[in-house]
């Protein structure tokens, strides 16, 4: 969850190894935890260049967002194209709330009884 993103993120940033993956699926991550992740990619000029955050569905659109700009301007600052970076985030990411939400409310009958 958000605990374990904050302490990864200062692990990350007293780090002397050259991250480029970081694949934290479904790990109960919120905003909190990749706000703070997102510090580390800001201000330590990090060279990850792939992250994974699907099925966290806590985390908001916008500060996806926020870390798929951070990662792409990582990764050209190391020497990687946008391409190599990948174009396939949303699929990583999978849907946000928002988007269960109104795909719920609008297909209830796809829904089974709790009975």
């Amino acid at each position: 969850g958000d605990e374990g993103a904050r302490h990864l993120a200062v692990s990350i940033s007293h780090s002397n190894c050259a991250l480029e993956t970081l694949k934290l699926d479904n790990c109960g991550i919120r905003d909190a935890g990749a706000e703070a992740l997102a510090d580390v990619m800001r201000y330590d000029n990090h060279t990850l260049k792939n992250i994974t955050l699907g099925q966290n569905l806590r985390i908001s659109r916008s500060l996806i967002e926020k870390i798929d700009r951070l990662v792409e301007i990582n990764a050209e600052s190391i020497g990687c194209s946008a391409a190599e970076v990948g174009k396939k985030k949303r699929a990583e990411y999978g849907p946000t709330v928002d988007e269960v939400y109104r795909f719920v409310r609008f297909n209830p009958h796809l829904l089974s009884s709790a009975d």
